[in-house]
């Protein structure tokens, strides 16, 4: 279950990112920015990295996304306008939160835990 997980966070970064590049607007481009950074990091976390899908989640789609955001609204009102018109199209958000319950299910599930990234290692002394 947690290959199938990771087959759908992996497909919906790679659909997120060419929507984010075929957007009119500014705005629905770093919607979609922000869900390929947060697949990519629940792909760390499905992988057995569950630090480093923290600090994805944490820098990347956390402090980045808010300075475009602001970027954005800092803008002057005649091209705020022009960028804020637009939404994600119903389609994409609606596969999206299919996508988003498909791997909250995989998480869930006794083998959706991700795996140890070594072995542990244990000494015998006898």
């Amino acid at each position: 279950m947690r290959d199938i997980a990771l087959l759908l966070a992996g497909a919906t970064a790679a659909v997120f990112a060419v929507l984010m590049l075929v957007q009119r607007t500014l705005y629905a481009s770093a919607l979609c920015l922000l869900v390929v950074l947060l697949q990519s990091a629940a792909m760390f976390y499905l992988l057995g990295a569950p630090l480093l899908g923290f600090l994805q989640v944490l820098v990347y789609a956390g402090a980045i996304m808010v300075m475009i955001v602001v970027a954005i609204m800092a803008t002057p009102p005649r091209l705020r306008q022009l960028w804020t018109d637009a939404a994600l199209p119903r389609p994409a958000g609606w596969i999206l939160l299919a996508v988003v319950l498909a791997e909250l299910l995989g998480f869930a599930l006794p083998e959706g835990a991700p795996a140890a990234p070594w072995p542990t290692l244990h000494a015998d002394i006898a």
